[in-house]
């Protein structure tokens, strides 16, 4: 993700918009600007900076000179972006120049998303009836947020007493960017059938990390609450113990 190209503390927003400012009215067109969307950029900047100055100057800081100052910086700070659309949409710009006004320079070679490392947490917030209700986490923090990196989660799903062998008996219920999901079992499944559940992250390019340890429940005549929990170790590494 590209960072901000524009500085948080104002007194370095004062740097860069002269340095933006005295490049693009310089040389307008070479940036992809006319004259007059130049000029007018730097005379809404002197106007904030002499309103900069009056709010900061101990002789005449007030609430009305503050609030004079934040109304113009916010005037600044948009037209800022407008102009810096404009300069990056402009055939005539190219890295370099970007690089010299301060914006955002593409990456044209962006760094590979590696599978993700660690399986996620999966808890099973509630049973009602054949459908069970789970919720996922960054196992390594304990939040409801999916690790750096990671798309998507896919849940797997088995009925049955114990952990299957193979993995290959495990069945796909979907993959799903969102950390609440349900598993909706078939009518075929009776009240107190026994279920396993596990789910394993991906990235963006559909590589996958290892699956969580196996949680089971069983399926339910009216609405269980949280029965269970787990995260770590993969499903084939459960399935070679049992």
């Amino acid at each position: 993700m590209s960072k901000p190209y524009l500085p948080a503390r104002e007194s370095e927003l004062v740097t860069w918009t002269q340095g933006f400012a005295s490049l693009i009215e310089a040389n307008p067109t070479t940036y992809g600007l006319t004259a007059d969307q130049a000029t007018g950029y730097g005379a809404l900047r002197a106007v904030f900076i002499t309103a900069y100055d009056t709010a900061n100057e101990q002789t005449t800081r007030s609430p009305a000179n503050i609030e004079a100052k934040n109304t113009l910086k916010r005037q600044l700070i948009a037209e800022t972006r407008k102009l810096v659309r404009i300069i990056q949409a402009s055939p005539a710009i190219n890295n370099d120049k970007r690089a010299a006004l301060g914006i955002t320079v593409p990456d044209t070679d962006p760094t590979p998303v590696p599978p993700p490392e660690d399986a996620p947490q999966l808890d099973i917030v509630s049973v009602e009836g054949r459908t069970v209700k789970l919720r996922l986490r960054n196992a390594a923090t304990g939040k409801r947020k999916k690790p750096e990196g990671v798309a998507t989660a896919t849940v797997l799903s088995y009925v049955g007493e114990d952990i299957p062998a193979d993995i290959r008996d495990w069945s796909f219920e979907g993959n799903d960017t969102r950390l609440d999901t349900e598993v909706e079992f078939g009518d075929e499944f009776t009240p107190a059938t026994k279920v396993w559940l596990t789910a394993f992250w991906s990235n963006r390019r559909g590589e996958s990390g290892p699956a969580c340890a196996p949680i089971s429940t069983h399926l339910g005549f009216g609405v269980t609450a949280n029965p269970g929990s787990a995260s770590g170790s993969s499903a084939s590494d459960q399935a070679d113990a049992a």
